[in-house]
């Protein structure tokens, strides 16, 4: 079975949660590293709410649920992914990192992740390639425009 492809970056706790997301679909994530959030993760977080939407997919205990509620208060149109405590738990340790792909992706469609089809993809990296020239054509343009100034001194 080919993984779906999510055009949401998901936000997850940990490099385990990332690694079962991964075994679950095709997609970006975010780590949260915990309750501490970084300055520079709330940077990624927010660039990845207004460019592609989030998805918040936290370990259903009390931290993952503090965590989903700090997220929740800055970006309240963040969609919502939940794993059940029994699909989370494995021994005595709850985390999305013991979820099934199955329970994983189940999740995430849940929450209406969006797929993105290789089409999509692929206009999406020929848009980002004509920002890049239109940002550097304008770049040469106002080098040329001081150049000239410059000249005219």
């Amino acid at each position: 079975m080919q993984k779906p492809k999510i055009n949401e970056i998901v936000i997850v706790e940990g490099r385990d949660d990332t690694r079962a997301v991964l075994e679950a679909v095709d997609c970006r994530t975010i780590e949260t590293h915990g309750f501490g959030i970084s300055i520079d993760t709330w940077n990624l977080i927010e660039k990845a709410y207004q460019e592609k939407g989030i998805i918040v997919f936290t370990d259903p205990d009390f931290t993952g649920n503090e965590i989903r509620k700090r997220i929740l208060s800055k970006f309240p149109d963040a969609k919502e992914a939940f794993l059940s405590r029994s699909d989370a738990t494995k021994a005595d340790d709850i985390g999305i990192e013991n979820g099934k792909p199955e329970e994983i992706r189940k999740a995430l469609s849940k929450a209406k992740a969006t797929e993105r089809s290789e089409e999509e993809r692929q206009m999406q990296i020929l848009r980002k390639q004509k920002q890049r020239i239109a940002e550097q054509q304008r770049l040469d343009e106002e080098r040329a425009e001081m150049e000239r100034l410059e000249q005219e001194k």
